[in-house]
């Protein structure tokens, strides 16, 4: 006998045997699909339920199957997808549809798929899983990547909210090596308004971006308190690291290979005694020219200017170089005062 879920029998089918009977069976099934109407909302309740066959039956347990009688949960809704079939759950509305479906392999080679159409026949595959691999679509039908979003609205994407004081976080997690992206919240220990690249594996920031409400972005690498727009805590290549290995090679924190073009260089001294002027300081000892002149036939340069060997070695230190060559310009000079000085001297003898 079929009832629909009222429990009334259609009209069309007539009692037969001993009324009493069908009445006492009646009320049973009545009671069994009380148990069974039970798990839908009353907005359910409300409406017809409508099935291919025009059956309704109770199930096996206590979930209500929509095509099977052991369903597997609160509500299992089952499809033979056959000859390119779908199993589809769709919930209608004044301005459109969702539609949920189940797909056949190798049919678009999906496994799920939620739809949303307007009632002007417009839709979009707003999230999709793709049975063949596994890879989850949002806005496109067939994903490359694990999560594959497509979007074609103005700055639009994946948004992360914290809606507590901590940082809002993004995990990158490797085999060999976990990273994580932070904003930061007053909770943190580096204050509210930030970001920062953070080594998971070493327990490191290595990346920090200051938030301020000017113009300016701060952003400090290996250090959480950048100064100047930005700060470097350690040094620096530009250029071919096979040229030169500026972590063990050199004490250097900037390398840049192939130079730099510049309209103004400032170069400090810590110490202003360091400067060339010492050679007019009393006491400073001037070399004489025949010593100057027997140094130049031994080592092929000028007393305390580097060889060509060891600046081709070693490279020109810009504020030393010019220390030197003032202190060579100084005591030229020097030299040029001794010889007018010898040349009066040889010129009031010849006046006499």
């Amino acid at each position: 006998m079929l009832y629909d879920i009222s429990g009334r029998m259609p009209k069309s089918r007539k009692r037969v045997g001993n009324p009493l009977k069908m009445d006492i069976m009646k009320i049973n099934f009545q009671l069994r699909m009380l148990v069974i109407a039970s798990t839908f909302s009353t907005t359910l309740m409300a409406q017809t339920l409508y099935t291919p066959t025009g059956g309704v039956g109770p199930s096996t347990n206590q979930g209500t199957g929509i095509g099977t009688t052991i369903p597997s949960g609160s509500l299992d809704v089952r499809y033979n997808c056959v000859n390119g079939g779908l199993a589809t759950l769709l919930v209608t509305g004044n301005s459109g549809f969702l539609t949920c479906s189940g797909f056949p392999a190798p049919q678009f080679g999906e496994s799920f798929r939620v739809r949303t159409e307007t009632s002007t026949g417009v839709y979009r595959n707003d999230f999709v899983v793709r049975a063949s691999n596994g890879n989850v679509g949002i806005g496109v039908l067939t994903p490359f990547n694990r999560l594959d979003l497509t979007t074609a609205s103005n700055n639009d994407g994946i948004r992360i909210t914290q809606t507590g004081t901590s940082a809002a976080y993004l995990g990158l997690n490797s085999a060999s090596r976990n990273w994580s992206l932070y904003s930061t919240g007053t909770s943190n220990t580096q204050g509210a308004g930030h970001f920062l690249i953070y080594d998971q594996s070493a327990g490191q920031v290595r990346m920090f971006f200051k938030g301020n409400s000017g113009p300016g972005a701060f952003i400090g690498i290996n250090t959480l308190n950048p100064t100047a727009n930005l700060t470097l805590n350690g040094n620096m290549l530009i250029g071919d690291p096979g040229i030169v290995n500026i972590n063990t090679t050199t004490p250097y924190g900037l390398y840049v290979q192939n130079g730099i073009l510049t309209s103004k260089i400032r170069v400090a001294t810590v110490n202003s005694a360091n400067w060339a002027d010492y050679v007019f300081a009393p006491g400073y000892r001037l070399r004489p020219l025949s010593e100057v002149n027997s140094f130049i036939d031994t080592n092929h340069h000028l007393p305390d200017v580097p060889s060509a060997q060891q600046v081709e070695q070693e490279g020109v230190d810009l504020l030393q170089m010019n220390i030197i060559l003032l202190q060579k310009v100084e005591e030229l000079t020097l030299y040029l005062i001794q010889q007018q000085q010898q040349i009066d001297e040889l010129n009031a003898k010849l006046n006499k």
